[in-house]
């Protein structure tokens, strides 16, 4: 067993049913608070109904009925759950493998993990053929070089492979404390962040399945491209191999950045209509004040007519202030270097008219 595959298995064997015990231990620890608070809540929204101290009708009480059955099915029953958990990470596992397969690519037998040991196989085999070529020196460095990089690739390879499942893992522990908070509007938005992130991560095996089709691809046409190792004892051989080793790497680091900007393309409606106006007018003024204070520092630091007569005032601000001081130290060391220039030109002047000025001549020397 390979490396990348070794973390995999282990650790996924693992949380497998980690998954399942921290959500039952969560349900269990939950159960009593989830029914108290729902019983306190249908009691008020009832005694409501029937004195109308806020407007209310029928529909709100009905709608309440049915969000508590729904999340006394999922809060509290790993069955159900897991139905619903289940439906979306597989689902995108078989888009992935669909995105494969229609690229003209397949799914490695045994998974990407066991596919990207085979490669690194390939890549040690031709490492030691090429290093048993060379000198004790160059081949010491060029292994001991090519064996880093290839556990730094295989590191990676292993966390990205295992890091959703670890996230994943998490937020189904965690599910029925984030299904609760659905009860109350003011907390609301702590499931709408979990499912947020919930939906992110499962978009992982979707990016992987993409990314690593091509990068095994490519490395396994490198691996037949590289020509005969023991043709080739020189580290000029070796640099197709590292530069392979460069690409995986970079290829492999930015999967969380491709995850990142689907995921948070995908629920940026949601986040919006979550936050409301009164967020997104507090940002627009956020933004606005940010404009204002960079229009007064420019004006401070080109000393505007306008920023000299607020200076006369006295009412400068800091980042006004702080600017002028820099506009103020910038234009002293111009115009001190243009004086400078000036003199240099004035004693070129002077000597190519064969004039060396009086500060210029050498002083007498003293009679003893």
């Amino acid at each position: 067993m390979g490396p990348v595959s070794w973390m995999v298995d282990t650790i996924g064997g693992f949380l497998d049913g980690a998954a399942e015990s921290s959500f039952a231990a969560v349900a269990g620890s939950l159960g009593g608070i989830l029914m108290v608070a729902s019983t306190l809540l249908i009691v008020l929204v009832f005694t409501n109904l029937a004195l109308q101290m806020r407007p209310m009708d029928g529909s709100t009480a009905v709608g309440l009925v049915v969000r508590l059955l729904l999340i006394s099915a999922f809060a509290l029953n790993w069955v159900q759950f897991n139905v619903v958990a289940s439906a979306i990470i597989d689902g995108l596992d078989d888009l992935g493998a669909g995105i494969v397969e229609a690229v003209g690519g397949s799914i490695p037998f045994g998974g990407f993990a066991r596919a990207f040991d085979e490669v690194m196989f390939d890549f040690a085999e031709y490492l030691n053929a090429v290093t048993e070529n060379m000198g004790w020196m160059g081949g010491a460095v060029a292994t001991t070089f090519g064996m880093a990089m290839m556990g730094l690739l295989g590191a990676l390879a292993g966390a990205v492979l295992i890091f959703a499942k670890i996230m994943l893992t998490l937020l189904i522990g965690i599910a029925p404390v984030m299904i609760a908070t659905t009860l109350f509007e003011a907390t609301k938005d702590y499931f709408h962040r979990w499912l947020s992130l919930f939906v992110g991560f499962a978009m992982y095996p979707l990016v992987i399945a993409g990314v690593m089709a091509t990068v095994i691809g490519m490395a396994e046409e490198m691996a037949m491209t590289l020509g005969d190792p023991a043709e080739d004892a020189t580290l000029g051989a070796l640099m197709p191999f590292f530069a392979m080793m460069f690409l995986v790497v970079g290829m492999i680091g930015v999967i969380p950045f491709l995850v990142r900007t689907l995921s948070g393309n995908f629920v940026m409606p949601a986040i919006s209509s979550v936050l409301g106006g009164d967020a997104l007018n507090a940002g627009a003024g956020a933004l606005s004040g940010g404009a204002s204070q960079a229009r007064y520092a420019a004006a401070g630091l080109l000393n505007t007519q306008g920023s000299q007569a607020r200076a006369r005032a006295g009412n400068r601000g800091v980042t006004e202030t702080l600017a002028a001081g820099v506009g103020a130290g910038v234009r002293a060391n111009v115009n001190h270097g243009t004086r400078m220039a000036d003199t240099m030109a004035r004693i070129r002047r002077l000597e190519d008219a064969g004039v060396i000025p009086s500060g210029l001549k050498p002083k007498d020397p003293k009679p003893n």
